[in-house]
């Protein structure tokens, strides 16, 4: 698609304007539901694609279970359609994460018949209570993203297009920008979205142009010597010239996964402005299988400073997956970051403490010294192995899944590296990694383990 559905949508801006402004609502049409049997996104880009200018791929392609809640409205007016559609479900904790990876793999190019773009969806964990996953961010006063919870594995999918915020407000509060003036859009070209780029400093802007029905895999390059694909995750942190945060980033192990850093203006002519907003896109590249750990530390004069860890985990088909650890951010009382590292045959794992009694008191035997076990093989689905002292439970019944660290009977710790279920207590989590992951560094039999506590309480470079 080009230009003129986007420019009938600024029109659209102005005629509401008028007509509200006379008393008049301008509705031609509205339909309204919450039956699970009409999500059809598919159906939804079909008709409304003009006036909408989505692709919908935040969202599913299929409902993705029966419990899910959703809700779809839709108002055609004189030059246009507004829309609020949401979309909640819980997943289990093995879908939850591949899940997460279509959706750090989103993407869209766009082409002017000369040259093209590829546009990338971005990661946002400031401007909404949750984690988000953002392709429109106020563009043509359309939003567009999906909010993680990675605790209970819940994913709402969110599609606003022109919102009125009080009529959302309510029911769906959670689910909107902590800042609600950022819904009052005073230029519709400001925002950010992953079907649009203007190729020519802003006077228009080109629509990506698909068969509107596919969501896209993760971004593919050119394949290696070795005849693997490469296939490319990013992550973005906000920023501004002109006293904004700096970032420095680091790779721990930079022969599985390798990045690079780009600023991008939200305008094309932004770059020329002192106090220029822009994102610092970070975009990864697995070369081999395995786990490793990227920090990013942030430091500005006049804004907040902070230090964020993610685990980085590049599976076999060499797709990255990116899975935040801890962030240490004192202003936000956000103290301490802390982890749980697992070592064996010089491999590093990172997992992700749980919130439990059981884990504090863990930790708390942990924070005298490391902790350095034998564990050997049990059932084909887990390593485990005695502990020293006995931890208090506070079990419930799990279905495990690989990278689960997990107390068993008070005084055993096991990392599954398959499903087993039973009665037990979750101490920690691996994110994102596979058996043939696990079982390549732990191998067939005993292995030598062991668990250290990673704790940050002081800025780096401040300690």
């Amino acid at each position: 698609m080009k230009n003129g559905s986007l420019m009938r949508r600024v029109l659209a801006a102005l005629l509401t304007a008028v007509l509200l402004a006379g008393g008049l609502t301008g509705c031609l049409s509205k339909e309204k539901t919450e039956e699970l049997t009409r999500y059809d996104p598919a159906a939804i880009v079909a008709r409304y694609h003009g006036d909408l200018s989505t692709g919908l791929y935040i969202f599913p392609k299929e409902l993705p279970g029966e419990d899910a809640e959703y809700h779809l409205e839709l108002t055609t007016n004189l030059m246009d359609t507004d829309a609020a559609i949401i979309l909640k479900y819980t997943y289990p904790r093995a879908e939850y994460e591949k899940e997460i990876t279509r959706l750090q793999g989103i993407t869209a190019v766009i082409s002017d018949g000369k040259e093209s773009v590829t546009n990338t969806v971005r990661y946002d964990e400031d401007s909404y209570r949750y984690p988000a996953y953002v392709t429109i961010d106020g563009f043509a006063s359309t939003w567009e993203y999906a909010l993680t919870d990675e605790k209970t594995g819940t994913i709402v999918y969110v599609f606003l297009s022109y919102p009125v915020i009080k009529d959302l407000e309510k029911e769906y509060g959670d689910y909107l920008k902590k800042d609600r003036s950022a819904y009052e859009v005073k230029d519709p070209t400001a925002g950010y979205s992953l079907y649009c780029h203007s190729f020519d400093g802003g006077k228009s802007f080109t629509e990506f142009d698909d068969d509107w029905t596919e969501t896209p895999a993760a971004t593919e390059e050119p394949t290696t010597e070795e005849g693997n694909e490469m296939k490319q995750t990013t992550l973005s942190f906000d920023s501004f010239d002109g006293g904004g945060p700096l970032f420095t980033e680091v790779i721990a192990d930079e022969s599985v996964v390798t990045c690079s850093g780009e600023r991008k203006y939200r305008k094309p002519d932004h770059e020329k402005m002192n106090g220029a907003g822009y994102d610092m896109v970070y975009t990864f590249t697995g070369h081999k299988p395995g786990v490793t750990l990227f920090s990013v530390m942030a430091r500005s004069p006049i804004a907040d400073n902070y230090d964020k860890w993610y685990v980085v985990s590049v599976d076999e088909e060499l797709r990255v997956t990116l899975s935040h650890l801890g962030t240490l951010d004192p202003l936000n009382d956000q103290v301490p970051a802390r982890w749980l590292e697992i070592e064996a045959n010089g491999t590093v794992f990172y997992a992700r403490p749980e919130e439990n009694d059981s884990w504090e008191e863990f930790a708390e035997f942990l924070r005298e010294a490391p902790l350095t076990l034998s564990l050997h093989d049990y059932g084909n689905f887990e390593k485990v192995g005695s502990l020293p002292w006995e931890v208090t439970r506070t079990d419930t019944s799990i279905t495990t899944e690989p990278g689960d660290v997990i107390l068993y009977n008070g005084d055993q710790i096991t990392v599954y590296y398959d499903t087993n279920t039973w009665n037990f207590t979750r101490l920690a989590k691996i994110p994102a990694v596979t058996r043939p992951m696990l079982l390549d560094v732990f191998g067939a039999g005993d292995v030598t383990v062991t668990f250290r506590l990673v704790e940050h309480e002081e800025l780096s470079g401040e300690e």
